[in-house]
């Protein structure tokens, strides 16, 4: 349950990367690394010896998350798009 927040976070990201303009990649994985160390900190890890293995873990679980999140986010914009521009 407790890395279940990582990927909840990665999935906002995403969605709100999708939408903007510019190098969306730097402000991507900015945002990853801050909500793994947010995570991290949530759930208390990162008073452990391994706050660097918990940390990498939970950036990694958002750039998961985020990443289907925002490739699921463009696919449905691109759904739409054809479908205004053919009419229907």
């Amino acid at each position: 349950m407790h890395e279940l927040l990582p990927v909840l976070l990665g999935a906002l990201l995403g969605t709100a990367a999708a939408p903007l303009p510019g190098p969306r990649a730097a402000r991507f994985v900015g945002g990853c690394m801050a909500a793994g160390a947010l995570a991290s900190w949530v759930n208390g890890e990162l008073v452990s010896s391994f706050a660097g293995v918990f940390f990498s873990f939970d950036a990694f679980l958002a750039w998961c998350g985020g990443t289907l999140t925002f490739y699921g986010v463009e696919r449905v914009g691109q759904r739409r798009a054809g479908r205004t521009a053919v009419g229907h």
